[in-house]
Order: structure tokens, then C-alpha cells, then sequence
């Protein structure tokens, strides 16, 4: 009887001691051991501490893209007749629609535009040039169009345009109308500076190739050239031929072209230059 009595003992002793655990176990959050953490009161008639704000990165400036950089030259060619780098009102045109653009850009309000103030307003720049363009080629569309015809045939075009009916009719009909001849513009002018630069590239080469035999080798070639030796030589033959530096001329007058529409759009990608600094010229430029 005994032995039954203390065995009935421990075990209530068991069952209460289990119960309190529960209860202790149920008390717990559900999170984990540590008791939830409950925000401070804040005293009445003091604001609530704000959050501390995450500092932001200064953004990055965007300057002239390479085709707005050479934009820019186009700009300054064309324009600047007192050769002092800055374009008065008078040299930037385009009448009050220009003059108000104009206003626009010259951002310290000194009457001219710099290099770096037509670099920070490309894109308005980039924007009125081609207005002025356009309004250029209307009015000599419509000096040209002597029969008033809206289109502009061979014979009014004349030996000195010809280049425009060979490059812009699209319709193929033998005459450019007003649209055509717009468009024709800028792909002359793209043609007649191809035509240079290749006319530019022959004589380089004939002043390189010393015996004429249509390979530069040894001390013809340029020292800036021999550092880039690997990539003008693509037969690796230990020589550069014309067709070899062609080539190279191509492919770096295409990644220019590549690198300008990337960076157009806006005020175009890439770093600014201080001041009116030219941009760097690739060491193959020119070899």
C-alpha cells in the first residue's frame, strides 16, 4: 500500500511540474527566446524620432558623346567666322525661334555660346541645328523648283547636285521632292567627308610606303602604329598592308559612329572635358 501511495505521489509531481512548463513554454513569443522588444513612448509634446535617410550618391554629369563632340566641331567650323571659339547670336542664326534657343543655352548670360555651354544643351542644340537645317534646305529646295512642280528633276538639280538624286530618290522616279531632298542632305554631306578622309588616308600612305611596294615594314611603320601592331596585321606576316590599315580605318570611324548614337538621346553618355578642351585623338588616328 505504500509503495502505491509514493508512486501516486511522484507522479502528480509530474503532471504539475508539466503544467507549469507548458504555461511557462506558452508565455514565450513565437520568434524565438528573447521576449518581443516593444517601442519606446515617446513623451508627449516631443516629435517622434524620424528614421535616419539614406544619403544619395551624387548623380553623375553626362557630357558630349563622341558624335556630339564632333557636332559641336561641325557647329563651330560652319559658324564661328571670328575664330574666338564662341558663337555670338548673329553667328548661331535661325532667326527668333534661334535667338530664343540661343537665350536658352548661354547659361552666364554673356552673349556667347562656349564649347561647354553647347556640350551641357547638346541635345537643344543638336535639335535647333537640324531645325536650321531644314529650313536651309526648303529654301533652296523652292529656289531650285523653278517650274513649281514640288519636285526637283535632273535638269534643275544640275551636274553640281547630282550626287543628291543618286543618294536620296527614294521612290526611284527620277526627281527628289521636298522630303527626299532633306534627307538627301546630310547623306552628301556624309559622302563628301568619306571622299575626303579617303583622299587624306592615300596621300598618308604614300608618304609611309617609302619604296612603293604597297607594304609598310620595318622603320616604315609609325612607332604609335607598331604598339597596335596586332591588330593592324591580321595575316601576321610582320607587315601592314594598305588594305590591312583600311580596314582598321573603318572599323574605328564605326565605333565612333557606335559609341555617339549610345551616348545621344539627351545630353549623351560619357565623361564631360573641363572647359573647351578637344577630345583625345586615338593613338591609330591619322598613324
Amino acid at each position: 500500500m505504500k509503495r502505491v501511495l509514493m508512486f501516486a505521489a511522484v507522479l502528480g509531481c509530474f503532471v504539475f511540474a508539466g503544467s507549469v512548463f507548458a504555461q511557462a513554454e506558452g508565455e514565450k513569443p513565437a520568434g524565438g527566446d528573447k521576449p518581443a522588444e516593444t517601442p519606446a513612448e515617446t513623451p508627449k509634446g516631443e516629435k517622434p524620432a524620424e528614421a535616419p535617410k539614406e544619403e544619395k550618391k551624387p548623380e553623375r554629369r553626362q557630357g558630349g558623346s563622341t558624335a556630339g563632340v564632333r557636332e559641336i566641331a561641325r557647329v563651330m567650323r560652319e559658324r564661328d567666322k571670328d575664330q574666338d571659339r564662341k558663337l555670338n547670336k548673329e553667328e548661331f542664326g535661325g532667326g527668333e525661334e534661334g535667338a530664343k534657343v540661343f537665350g536658352e543655352l548661354d547659361a552666364d548670360k554673356d552673349g556667347s555660346l562656349s564649347m561647354q555651354e553647347m556640350t551641357a544643351g547638346l541635345s537643344k542644340l543638336t535639335e535647333e541645328m537640324a531645325r536650321q537645317s531644314k529650313a536651309a534646305a526648303e529654301e533652296e529646295f523652292n529656289a531650285l523648283d523653278r517650274d513649281s512642280s514640288k519636285k526637283l528633276s535632273k535638269e534643275e538639280l544640275g551636274e553640281a547636285r547630282a550626287k543628291y538624286l543618286e543618294l536620296g530618290d527614294k521612290d526611284k522616279d527620277g526627281s527628289l521632292s521636298l522630303e527626299e531632298y532633306v534627307e538627301a542632305k546630310p547623306k552628301v554631306a556624309a559622302a563628301a567627308a568619306e571622299e575626303e578622309a579617303k583622299k587624306r588616308f592615300d596621300e598618308e600612305w604614300k608618304n609611309l610606303d617609302k619604296d612603293g611596294d604597297g607594304k609598310l615594314t620595318g622603320d616604315e611603320i609609325p612607332e604609335r602604329m607598331k604598339r597596335a601592331l596586332d591588330r593592324v596585321d591580321t595575316d601576321k606576316d610582320g607587315a601592314v598592308s594598305k588594305e590591312e590599315l583600311e580596314t582598321l580605318r573603318k572599323s574605328m570611324e564605326g565605333q565612333g559612329r557606335q559609341r555617339g548614337q549610345r551616348g545621344q538621346g539627351g545630353q549623351g553618355g560619357g565623361r564631360q572635358r573641363p572647359g573647351n578642351e578637344p577630345p583625345k585623338k586615338d593613338e591609330n588616328e591619322g598613324f
